[in-house]
């Protein structure tokens, strides 16, 4: 068969993932790289990226797979661009089920890009294979094409680069901090191995350390020439410092969690802190990261399953940030995690959906009854601190917002929305206890109440700021009168949309339930029953609303709308009761 140069020429960044689907085709869940190729976060229909000439083969190659057995099939499957690519899948039937739903696990490789990928992986496993052939301390290599030297530590399968620069600048960094004649002589020596690049060598040198000003650290180095595939040589090898002292806690035994390996506390603070110093320029996202009820998993399942989520859920987080940072546990069900090579928020929303989509999916398959979920809370350097202690204050905010909405998401902080951590006065206190959460909010309806009955209509405008700084409210609208028209707002709205003859429409006024509220947490979820009303929201950038309905001194109706646009959010049922005590005492007063 003869692959047309069109697709060869426009590679996908996507080589190999794999996804489990229903026998709806529904996708339960994909790896990461499934999700960066079609472009979306969330479940979809995987017959929709099919071409339309192989849907009818894929569907019925998918469903006569018996169970035990597997089946393999080259199709065309779409990208997020709307191209095509020539991908070969292997269709596993392991006669498992999700909610009384078949099961099938798909593993797809994408034909054309596999030679590309190959040549580049060869590189990097044969390449890695060689440092921890020699690993023990700190590790380096120099590109003699690049003209690329690079020393650091090789942590979560992945190297955490401490220093980076050409031989030159490497060259008068050293000596600018070497005085006595022995270290330079010494260090020449190591030079000149570098720059040779001919074959393994053994020497001792002394260099400025890597972590701390002032200092000069001696080391033992070996090295060995590697060539690349193209005949290149790369030089590789080991600084072993003579003061065991100067090794960094976090690249040390002692600095391991036992039960996952993964860094403790000590040695994630000490590692952000030195990244932070060294990779100054560059952003770096921190997360806080909590496995939700976990005491009940240990109550219902034992300890011994405790453990295992635990451990699953460190493996699932390690493989799927593969490297580009490094993941903690604090201890209990905390964990830690902290990016080197994730420079786009979207990038950081694929890896937590599908990691948190992974784990929900690992565990459902022993127990279907459990959801292993997690709370996240996310900072950003250098945006939110640059220090370990600032962006570590912020995500655990973020952390406990998002456990007070709910819990199983994960909240990225904005300052804007999340309120500063210095005027915590005129933001929600968000608090791990619910109880004190509940104390300050009844506190804030009282407050509020007294205003209103005190002051009647003429304070609206700062009611209105406090319960949006709040209640995490975006935007509020009142519609009243005859004509039911937008008489109050508050909020950075678009515009206020124009819905009057709604809240007329008996059809549309049955959606209220007894309490006459309505709650829209997901507009497509809405959009089935009133397609005008989401349109009116979406087009105004509303992304959910919770709306109430009373009746004025006059007779007539009074229209509440509270307002996300800037964050997606989950009403709980506290919160929606507050509101709809504060609205129902408002319109005592208009």
């Amino acid at each position: 068969m003869k692959v047309p140069s069109c697709l060869t020429d426009k590679l996908s960044k996507m080589t190999f993932c794999s996804a489990a689907i229903t026998d709806n085709f529904l996708t339960l869940f994909g790896t990461e790289f499934l999700y960066n190729f079609v472009g979306k976060h969330v479940g979809f229909c995987f017959i929709d990226h099919i071409h339309p000439d192989f849907v009818e083969e894929f569907k019925e190659t998918v469903l006569s797979v018996a169970p035990h057995t597997s089946s393999r099939l080259v199709t065309m499957m779409r990208d997020m661009d709307g191209l095509y690519h020539m991908i070969d899948i292997l269709i596993t039937n392991n006669n498992r089920t999700l909610k009384d739903e078949a099961v099938r696990d798909l593993t797809l490789f994408n034909i054309c890009a596999t030679e590309a990928r190959h040549i580049k992986y060869t590189d990097d496993i044969n390449k890695y294979k060689t440092y921890l052939s020699l690993y023990h301390d700190y590790l380096f290599d120099y590109d003699v094409e690049r003209d690329s030297l690079a020393i650091f530590l090789y942590m979560e399968r992945r190297a955490t680069v401490l220093y980076n620069s050409s031989l030159a600048e490497f060259h008068e960094f050293v000596l600018s901090h070497l005085t006595a004649s022995e270290d330079i002589n010494d260090f020449k020596i190591f030079y000149n191995h570098l720059a040779g690049a001919i074959g393994d060598f053994s020497c001792k040198a002394s260099l400025p350390s890597l972590t701390e000003s002032f200092r000069i650290d001696k080391f033992q180095i070996d090295g060995k020439v590697m060539i690349k595939y193209n005949q290149k040589p790369i030089v590789q090898g080991i600084l072993s410092p003579a003061d065991k002292d100067c090794v960094p806690f976090y690249a040390s035994r002692e600095g391991k969690d036992p039960a996952t390996s993964l860094l403790n506390k000590r040695a994630c603070f000490e590692y952000t802190s030195d990244i932070l110093t060294i990779q100054e320029n560059r952003k770096h996202y921190m997360a806080i990261i909590d496995i939700d009820n976990f005491k009940s998993i240990n109550d219902n399942y034992g300890h011994l399953f405790g453990d295992e989520v635990i451990s699953g859920i460190a493996n699932i987080l390690s493989n799927t940030l593969n490297g580009r940072g490094i993941i903690g546990r604090f201890g209990g069900d905390e964990f830690y995690l902290f990016t080197n090579n994730v420079e786009a928020e979207d990038n950081l929303r694929i890896f937590l959906t599908a990691a948190r989509q992974q784990i929900r999916y690992t565990f459902e398959k022993k127990h279907p009854e459990l959801h292993v979920t997690l709370s996240i809370g996310v900072s950003l350097y250098p945006d939110d601190g640059r220090t370990y202690d600032e962006l570590f204050q912020k995500a655990d905010k973020c952390l406990y917002i998002a456990k007070s909405r709910g819990k199983n998401r994960f909240i990225i902080y904005d300052e804007e929305k999340h309120g500063s951590l210095q005027n915590e006065d005129n933001v929600l206190r968000i608090t791990a206890n619910p109880i004190e959460q509940a104390e300050y909010l009844a506190k804030i309806l009282a407050d509020l109440t007294i205003t209103v009955l005190k002051e009647g209509a003429s304070c609206l405008s700062s009611i209105f700021e406090t319960i949006c700084s709040n209640f995490e409210v975006d935007g509020i609208r009142i519609y009243c009168g005859t004509e039911l028209k937008p008489v109050y707002d508050n909020g950075k709205y678009k515009k206020i949309p124009q819905i009057s003859h709604l809240l007329t429409d008996e059809k549309f006024l049955k959606y209220y339930n007894g309490n006459n509220c309505l709650l829209i947490n997901n507009l497509p979820n809405f959009e089935a029953n009133s397609k005008e009303f989401c349109n009116s929201l979406r087009e105004n950038n509303i992304l959910g609303c919770i709306g109430f309905r009373f009746t004025a001194r006059d007779g007539g109706d009074i229209f509440f709308f509270y307002d996300i646009f800037n964050h997606a959010i989950r009403w709980n049922e506290s919160n929606k009761n507050y509101l709809l005590a504060l609205s129902r005492i408002i319109a005592s007063v208009l």
